[in-house]
């Protein structure tokens, strides 16, 4: 498993990560995206909230961050990496993560 800062991780290590960790799946877009659809057991919480939400996530567990293309996902991994969360995996785009669902 690699934590670099702005690698997206495979379905398949995103699967590894919620089957063998019990990761937390952020999908960090919109409401109005999520309402529209999203990858089972996923949380909602926009990019924008994620400031006011972050005491709903826990720093030792593993986290999945995604978003529609990866770029939310980034600038949400980048901004839990700052407050001390250490294991936050960018799953990038939500088709990606869909794919870990087949």
């Amino acid at each position: 498993m690699n934590f670099h800062m702005n690698e997206f991780i495979s379905g398949n290590e995103a699967k590894e990560l919620i089957d063998t960790h019990n990761a937390l799946v952020v999908d960090v877009r919109s409401s109005t995206e999520f309402f529209v659809g999203s990858v089972p057991g996923a949380l909602n919480i926009p990019l924008q909230d994620l400031a006011n939400r972050v005491h709903e996530l826990e720093s030792e567990n593993h986290i999945i961050v995604f978003c529609r293309s990866g770029a939310r996902s980034t600038q949400a991994k980048t901004f839990l990496h700052s407050l001390g969360f250490s294991k936050v995996s960018n799953g990038g785009s939500f088709n990606n993560m869909l794919s870990c669902f087949d």
